[in-house]
């Protein structure tokens, strides 16, 4: 018998429970303390009548606020729903009104961009964090935390179908959807990520990408679930990153070329010993050429791994792998062996996929066509939007 998201987080509360779980700036959290801040707000949200299956929504920069929802959501069937803060404001107010979101944690910097779209959330609950005095909306979160209960509720988790996060997803026309993560599809990628990636306690992360997004939701979730370290770096910052790879001894970080260009274009690079870092997973686009191999030179040959997917798929769906950038860049490398860089790799072990024409058929190799997936980690639809199929051109 499987275990649940919360049977992880509860396991490596047990065996991990000293050691870190994040580092977010000059916060340092182990699993145990994770685990006692999560109870502590479940306690505050069941004060407030909020019960299993409720939205919680979460607007702020990648921070330890963050996985206090996701641990409580997991264990006790919140729904988290965490904003895109580069969203316009009316976007956002969309986002809580359709959600149905009942509670709200947010970073101070966007609580006067909260007070000017309330109107029409008026039952809404707040906590803002990052913030020493009393907020202008809402209550202090770690002031509320302080006061609460820590002990294990007896609150049973959530099971394979039930929902635990809704990721908005935003697309070319018309409003954002609201991507439905239940369980099991939650579980099954963070496993995936785990197998593909081949994480393990003494995983360390950099954390660049945001976390309202799907990749960095599920890399950050993935190292959690494997008893492993979040670093998280709230913005981008090239000088930053670099320190951070030296002094935490990172082991992994998910990235787009653009940022792997500038910490190459750093000219203090080479004074940092970045020794530690094994994988450097980069997203959304392909590496061009000239810029794969200054950074294979600098950081190494075998580290690189691309990926692509889609939130209705968790997201990851395909890999190429560290062995195929090797290969394509090799002196010796045929036409065809150089022309895996153009490719996004083959499916990851637990995803079907094929290319199919406009009717549905598959096509033989070498056609032009649309992307299917097939997989655990699909998700079962779009929040509010019954009979809208998750696919994508």
């Amino acid at each position: 018998m499987k275990l649940t998201c919360k049977e992880i987080w509860l396991k490596n509360v047990e065996f991990y429970g000293s050691k870190l779980v994040v580092v977010d700036e000059k916060r340092r959290f182990t699993y145990s303390e994770l685990n006692d801040r999560a109870n502590r707000l479940y306690w505050t949200l069941k004060e407030r009548g909020l019960q299993k299956g409720d939205r919680v929504a979460i607007w702020g920069y990648n921070c330890v606020e963050y996985l206090d929802l996701r641990l409580c959501c997991e264990k006790f069937g919140f729904v988290g729903v965490p904003i895109n803060w580069r969203s316009s404001l009316d976007t956002i107010h969309y986002i809580l009104k359709d959600s149905e979101t009942k509670a709200l944690l947010i970073h101070a910097d966007f609580v006067d961009q909260l007070r000017s779209i309330l109107e029409g959330l008026d039952d809404l609950i707040v906590f803002a964090f990052g913030i020493q005095d009393s907020p202008p909306v809402g209550e202090a979160y770690e002031k509320v935390l302080l006061f609460s209960e820590n002990r294990e509720p007896e609150e049973e988790g959530p099971s394979d179908d039930d929902l635990v996060y809704i990721i908005y997803t935003g697309g070319t026309t018309g409003r954002p959807k609201g991507v439905m993560f239940h369980e099991k599809m939650q579980l099954e990628e963070g496993k995936g990520h785990i197998y593909t990636l081949n994480l393990d306690a003494n995983e360390v992360a950099l954390n660049i990408m945001p976390w309202f997004h799907s990749g960095g939701h599920a890399l950050s979730s993935a190292v959690a679930y494997a008893g492993g370290t979040n670093v998280i770096l709230p913005k981008f910052e090239a000088k930053k990153a670099l320190e951070l790879i030296e002094k935490e001894k990172v082991t992994v970080v998910q990235m787009v070329p653009t940022m792997i260009a500038m910490l190459l274009e750093d000219p203090e690079i080479d004074r940092y010993n970045l020794q530690s870092l094994r994988t450097i997973m980069y997203v959304g686009a392909p590496m061009p050429e000239s810029l794969l191999k200054k950074a294979m030179e600098r950081f190494g040959k075998n580290r690189f791994l691309q990926s692509y997917g889609l939130t209705e798929f968790g997201p990851l769906a395909t890999r190429l792998s560290p062995e195929d950038h090797v290969l394509a860049m090799a002196p010796e490398a045929s036409e065809k062996e150089r022309s895996r860089l153009k490719s996004v790799g083959l499916p990851v072990y637990y995803v079907w996929l094929r290319i199919l024409d406009r009717k549905g058929n598959p096509l033989p190799k070498g056609q032009v066509g649309k992307i299917a997936l097939r997989g655990e980690t699909m998700t079962k639809g779009y929040w509010k939007k019954t009979g809208t199929h998750a696919t994508k051109n």
